[in-house]
């Protein structure tokens, strides 16, 4: 049995580091990291990337540009070679725990398909990510998240059960991805939302792993974050998501705000040295709060409201 790690790179080279002395450390299955460069520009991440094309245990694919979370994943995908019977897909900010990929093992032996590990806080201590339920709204796309920030010992968060989605970092086996093929790269936000749909669909079972313990360490960082979480990200796949599934992304409230930043040419996040540009956007926000919840609460209350919002924002993306 042979593991695949899918690594994704993007800038931020030292945590990439991190991440792969942590599983070099601690993985005892045979395994084999696939790691694709989403287009780092910085000079360190690009040093790091030339010392992993020499390492015997990682195939290194480059990107010229970034081309987001799941052209990045599907790009290693590609590489796997036939005797890779399990993939984890990884972030590159994860820190491998003892025997995190034993237990996802044991776990797909039991009759599982694509396993969602618990993610734990950088502390170690704290749940980051647990256990994911259905939304009470059928029209929702993202799920109930379950026991955040509670200890990583509750015994909440520490019983094995289906689950409503597998993130980005997950543990499936092979025959998944040559059933229902890769991701979706017109998503940039929500491809994990829509991999799990469609792996559901195809009948496979998602469950959590409690006993696949890893530490997520995302800290936030501006010029990364806004890259990754560009308005025009979150609404382009709002779109996909509401054609493909019939289910939102955004709520009624950051629909508006998103696109209103959007029109606007505002980033989602400001440097905290612009303290009036803050304030000013904080009290934008809470009006468009309010006139959407003094409009309607602050879900989807029938599926025409969702197709219409949508198909306004949809519009004028040029995306129909």
């Amino acid at each position: 049995m042979m593991l695949g790690i899918v690594l994704v790179s993007y800038e931020r080279g030292e945590l990439t580091e991190r991440c792969i002395a942590s599983l070099r450390a601690v993985t005892t299955a045979p395994f084999r990291i696939f790691l694709v460069d989403n287009g780092s520009r910085t000079d360190d991440t690009r040093a790091a990337v030339r010392r992993w094309e020499d390492a015997s245990d990682i195939v290194v694919r480059r990107l010229a540009a970034n081309l987001g979370p799941a052209a990045g994943r599907n790009a290693a995908l590609a590489k796997l070679p036939r005797d890779v019977d399990v993939v984890a897909m990884l972030d590159n900010d994860i820190v491998a725990l003892p025997g995190w990929e034993r237990a996802a093992l044991d776990c797909l032996s039991d009759g599982a398909d694509v396993i969602q590990p618990k993610l734990l806080e950088r502390d170690g201590k704290t749940l980051e990510r647990g256990p994911t339920r259905p939304n009470a709204s059928p029209l929702a796309a993202n799920p109930q998240y379950l026991g955040r920030g509670l200890p990583a010992d509750h015994p909440d968060v520490n019983r094995e059960e289906d689950a409503a989605i597998v993130g980005g970092t997950g543990v499936f086996r092979r025959e998944v991805l040559e059933r229902i093929g890769p991701l979706d790269e017109r998503l940039h936000v929500g491809e994990d939302f829509d991999w799990s749909f469609r792996a559901r669909a195809a009948g496979f079972t998602l469950r959590y792993a409690p006993r696949c313990a890893l530490v997520h360490d995302h800290g936030f960082d501006l010029a990364y974050d806004e890259e990754r979480s560009a308005t025009s990200k979150y609404l382009s796949a709002h779109v996909v998501l509401w054609l493909k599934w019939r289910k939102a992304l955004l709520s009624p409230t950051y629909l508006a705000w998103y696109d209103w930043l959007d029109r606007h040419g505002e980033p989602m996040y400001l440097p905290a040295d612009q303290r009036w540009r803050i304030a000013h956007r904080r009290l934008r926000r809470r009006l468009v709060r309010r006139w959407i919840i003094g409009r309607h609460s602050n879900v989807w209350s029938t599926e025409a409201e969702a197709a219409q919002a949508t198909a306004a924002v949809a519009a004028r993306l040029g995306l129909v």
